[in-house]
């Protein structure tokens, strides 16, 4: 079961792959609490407001999330905008 995650999100690291990035975010949920997800953004068609996804980078990250084995995980991205 999935729900809808959004979270202004720091890009810790990112694999590139012909159809798809993969890589490490974090965002803050707590004032002292920082989580660590991993995402998967697979490649669309251009438009305005989408960006490709830089390691180092700030952005907005809207889609579904899985909980697998006590980690959170960003599946099948469609959404990013950056900051």
């Amino acid at each position: 079961m999935s729900s809808t995650f959004c979270a202004i999100s720091f890009i810790k690291n990112i694999s590139k792959a012909s159809k798809y990035t993969t890589g490490i975010a974090i965002y803050r949920a707590r004032e002292d609490e920082f989580t660590e997800y991993k995402f998967k953004a697979f490649h669309s068609e251009p438009s305005p407001l989408l960006e490709e996804i830089w390691k180092n980078n700030i952005a907005l990250i809207i889609d579904h999330f899985a909980i697998e084995n006590d980690e959170l995980n960003i599946n099948k991205l469609k959404k990013f905008f950056f900051i």
